[in-house]
């Protein structure tokens, strides 16, 4: 799983952030394991700590530390070299390169965001865009 969706939920409004609950819950009953990448807890992580905010710092590492169906993955070598890979072929940015290389190299099945970027990895992953599945994307 993508960043983004991790924002929808720590904002916690809206469709998307609806979606991202349930997702979460499916996760904690055990019906869908979730990974995502340390490169998310990166991104999640810059805002609150440019601001001092240690509240919403905590916030982020409880949840991808400590929710029940979610492993949080580091960057390994084979995963870098598949993100230099898909960069290459898929002109993606290198954060979200890693984030897709990590759910490659990790045996997801898709790769949930609402980044259009993404699709861009179709064929090498499933890519499942957030707004596409709620009914409100392109």
């Amino acid at each position: 799983m993508d960043t983004a969706p991790f924002v929808y939920f720590l904002v916690g409004e809206g469709a998307r952030a609806d979606a991202i609950k349930g997702v979460l819950k499916m996760a904690e009953e055990g019906r869908l394991a979730l990974v995502s990448s340390v490169v998310t807890e990166t991104e999640l992580l810059v805002r609150p700590l440019r601001l001092g905010d240690a509240g919403k710092v905590r916030v982020i590492r409880e949840l991808l530390e400590g929710w029940p169906g979610l492993s949080l993955a580091d960057v390994t070598r084979d995963i870098s070299r598949e993100a230099a890979q898909i960069r290459a072929e898929r002109g993606l940015s290198l954060g979200d390169a890693l984030i897709a290389a990590t759910a490659v190299r990790t045996g997801c099945s898709a790769l949930l965001s609402n980044d259009e970027g993404f699709r861009r990895v179709d064929g090498t992953l499933v890519y499942l865009h957030l707004d596409d599945l709620i009914g409100g994307g392109s």
